[in-house]
């Protein structure tokens, strides 16, 4: 994981690279999620850029409309199925396979990247099964953190 510095000078440069404009709202959106250590829906998003970026208007449509953006650039990942994003770390990594992890107590979200060796037999498992040839995952595993495990063991 980086600071939060190099974090956002690697969106920015990301986005520049692919055409899009540096925006207040792309920003304050890269922020919100860099600063946050669990994943978070697009409502809670807009109200936490509402609570704590005051100087920063932003309607909730533009914060779908940028988080799509930036899922498609792997600046954000949608880390679970209803819908919570979190922001990529691993934006040095030369893979686009990533598994997230998530902590089912305290709710926190590791991202893992993975070498392309050991996705390969799965993707070609999907290819014979199902005549399907993904190019990319990103793999969602609940489970229960070191932390919180210990906690447990303690009571």
């Amino acid at each position: 994981i980086c600071n939060e510095d190099a974090f956002r000078e690697s969106c920015i440069q990301r986005l520049k690279s692919a055409g899009y404009r540096i925006t207040k709202p792309r920003e304050v959106i890269i922020q919100c999620l860099s600063k946050s250590k669990v994943p978070l829906t697009a409502p809670e998003i807009w109200k936490t850029i509402s609570e704590n970026f005051s100087d920063q208007s932003i309607d909730k449509a533009s914060v779908y409309r940028n988080l799509e953006t930036l899922t498609e650039l792997n600046i954000v990942h949608r880390a679970t199925p209803d819908g919570r994003y979190i922001a990529c770390h691993h934006l040095h990594c030369s893979s686009t396979h990533h598994i997230l992890v998530q902590c089912k107590e305290c709710e926190v979200v590791a991202e893992l990247d993975v070498p392309k060796e050991l996705v390969a037999p799965l993707f070609f498992h999907t290819n014979t099964q199902l005549g399907f040839q993904p190019d990319s995952h990103l793999l969602h595993m609940p489970g229960v953190c070191t932390d919180c495990a210990d906690k447990e063991g303690k009571e």
